[in-house]
């Protein structure tokens, strides 16, 4: 049986988050968190993995040690050797999608030091975790090359496309278009090829945003919240009718909200004029675009853009804001001597406008609205409503908020977190769920999770 935690233990090791109460171990209290650059000094020897003849060379790996060189552009870390989950051979390791994922032959199962999670697999035994960065953040590029694990962090974010400027809009916005396209095509101007239906201007930081009316959704009403990315329009939502006309493929998604509906993005879906443009839609404001001017040679972003990045109170989703020089604010962290991203939650616990953002409490770029987690423009995320507390419902860890008796929340390896159902004594888990032991305040409980470890996906 799998071991979950309900209370992610990666906070553990993330440089000032705390714990909640429902961990196992004492919370890390903030300001005592330390990252070493170089040597195990720093580390517990429970912490240590080591390999090699106790009467010879020991070598021992901290998941806290690396050697980086910040004269470097980018940055470079390494990490040698790598902090792998027994410190043994016979390991193939990748990063993905912000975790770590070591697979190896066999049936022995590490015990789990430096928060890897291990479970036997076909044959095999998989640990993962969250990507143990150099300083606890995002922005970094991991691999692991043999037995060396090796982080780079350029000056110049990736991104997918265009990027989107949250600032409120101050610029003059044109007369309200219903729209309707006109009988001739006299929307369309020479010089930005823009099409009918489109609402375009400029906004003071010299993006061009356009927006249109009822677009961007499934057909047939209801209530959406839609993402763009990677060519793909997922909304999720509810509707008084199946949708799934229209070029949009939906799925029952009962668990969080009703349906899931994807469509690939085509022409006319974007205002056109050639560029790239980032885009949200939802069925109360239709679709809307934005295109940045190019960034100025060296910037990393656009004065005052918002991005989403992992904050420091409770490894939540905090925001960073560009600076007048191009480059996102950062501060000097007084426990590592470094400069770290000014990453900061806000006040009411806002997190992306999505769903996958109330069932990811930790912060999960993923869950962003934009590939690149630039913040919407004139948004600043969303409140999640309360948790109803039934089986596979969003829950927030550090709050007593499963209303089934014996239910608890609980936190996946990949830091998802939803109801769970108990299980105790052989009592039955819904179709399509297996029950398994959970680990809350240091008492283990029988939840019932789906087979497939996801209550969103």
């Amino acid at each position: 049986m799998s071991r979950w935690i309900a209370g992610f233990a990666a906070c553990l090791w993330l440089t000032g988050c705390v714990a909640d109460n429902s961990m196992v171990g004492d919370p890390v209290p903030p300001g005592t968190g330390q990252v070493c650059q170089a040597g195990d000094d720093c580390c517990k020897p429970e912490e240590l993995v080591c390999k090699g003849n106790p009467d010879g060379t020991v070598v021992c790996a901290c998941f806290k040690s690396r050697s980086c060189d910040e004269a470097l552009n980018p940055k470079k870390c390494s990490q040698t050797p790598a902090d792998k989950p027994d410190g043994k051979g016979g390991w193939m390791c990748q990063v993905y999608q912000g975790m770590e994922r070591c697979v190896r032959q066999g049936s022995e199962i590490p015990p789990g030091k430096n928060g890897w999670t291990c479970t036997k697999v076909n044959g095999t035994v998989e640990c993962i975790r969250p990507n143990n960065t150099p300083d606890g953040g995002g922005g970094w590029n991991c691999s692991f090359v043999g037995d060396t694990k090796v982080c780079d962090k350029g000056t110049t974010p990736k991104t997918d496309g265009g990027v989107v400027p949250p600032k409120t809009d101050t610029g003059t916005k044109p007369k309200t278009d219903t729209g309707v396209p006109p009988k001739k095509d006299t929307g369309v101007t020479p010089d930005t090829g823009i099409p009918p239906g489109w609402n375009c201007w400029k906004d003071s930081l010299g993006d061009t945003v356009c927006e249109k009316p009822g677009s961007g959704t499934p057909p047939g009403g209801g209530s959406w919240k839609c993402y763009w990315k990677g060519g793909t329009i997922t909304c999720e939502g509810s509707s008084g009718s199946p949708p799934g006309s229209g070029g949009w493929t939906c799925t029952d998604n009962e668990l969080v909200g009703g349906f899931r509906c994807t469509k690939p993005i085509v022409p006319g879906d974007t205002p056109g004029g050639g560029g790239s443009w980032n885009c949200v839609s939802d069925s109360g404001k239709g679709t809307t675009c934005v295109q940045p001017p190019p960034k100025k040679p060296g910037s990393e972003c656009i004065p005052n853009q918002k991005m989403w990045c992992d904050g420091e109170l409770y490894c939540g989703y905090g925001q960073v804001v560009c600076g007048p020089d191009g480059k996102w604010k950062t501060k000097l962290d007084p426990k590592t001597g470094k400069q770290i991203l000014d990453c900061v939650e806000l006040p009411n616990g806002a997190r992306p406008n999505t769903v996958c953002a109330c069932y990811f409490f930790y912060f999960n770029k993923d869950c962003c609205e934009t590939p690149d987690c630039i913040v919407p423009p004139n948004t600043n995320g969303q409140i999640c409503p309360a948790s109803k507390g039934s089986y596979c419902d969003y829950c927030n860890p550090q709050k007593p908020e499963c209303t089934g008796a014996g239910a608890k929340c609980v936190v996946t390896p990949k830091a998802e977190t939803f109801c769970g159902q108990d299980c105790t004594g052989g009592k039955a888990c819904p179709a399509g769920s297996m029950c398994t032991q959970v680990q809350s305040g240091g008492v283990n409980f029988w939840q019932c999770i789906p087979a497939d470890q996801s209550c969103y996906y």
